[in-house]
């Protein structure tokens, strides 16, 4: 399992001057808007997607017709690429705070518990981004994923615009807050519901 882990992460070798050039990309943006959300959210998203890159690597190099001659299980090649994913989706969350302290430091405006809460959220997002992608990729490859991507990103931001311009309500504080507290809870349903369907997708899938 952990040789799995880091045959993914050696992987991104060749992709770290691009995310590295994004990082930047996205500081220099946040310094301009004051805004260090919106680079703790696209640090996030951004790291969390290369799990989605993987695929695309295993798939040129025929990687699963290897790793099924190897002493592996379905199941555990599946649960790789879960650990993976949360791996890279923790370790950008650390980097997101850390980047969000150091720009509101530069704003003057330094909160720790806020850098926490925002960066709390969209690694909950992401993760439930990667739990409704993985099965999809297990099951059509990640070529065909794009497109699906693609809604998967705008669906939800186009539902939220015709809810407003309709007019209907917006859920409160109180709401809020106890969807805060809920949240890892259900973040984890969506997660092992996503990996069983993952397994069972990837055990009847010839290779």
């Amino acid at each position: 399992m952990k040789g799995l882990i880091l045959k993914d992460l050696f992987q991104y070798k060749s992709t770290l001057k691009s995310y590295i050039f994004i990082l930047i990309f996205y500081s220099f943006f946040s310094v301009a808007t004051k805004n260090s959300s919106f680079l703790a959210g696209m640090l996030i998203l951004t790291a969390s997607m290369l799990a989605i890159t993987s695929f695309s690597y295993d798939e040129r190099a025929k990687w699963d017709r290897y790793a099924l001659t190897m002493p592996l299980s379905r199941d555990e090649i599946v649960l790789s690429k879960y650990l993976l994913s949360a791996i890279l989706a923790f370790a950008s969350s650390v980097a997101a705070v850390i980047a969000c302290s150091l720009l509101d430091l530069f704003f003057n405006r330094l909160d720790i518990m806020l850098s926490l809460a925002v960066s709390a959220v969209c690694l909950e997002i992401a993760l439930v981004y990667l739990f409704i992608l993985l099965p999809i990729v297990f099951k059509i490859g990640v070529e065909k994923l794009r497109l699906i991507m693609m809604a998967v990103f705008f669906i939800p931001a186009i539902a939220v615009y015709i809810m407003v311009n309709l007019g209907m309500p917006t859920p409160d504080e109180q709401m809020l807050i106890n969807l805060f507290k809920l949240s890892p809870a259900i973040v984890i349903a969506v997660g092992f519901i996503s990996f069983l369907l993952s397994c069972k997708i990837y055990r009847a899938k010839e290779i």
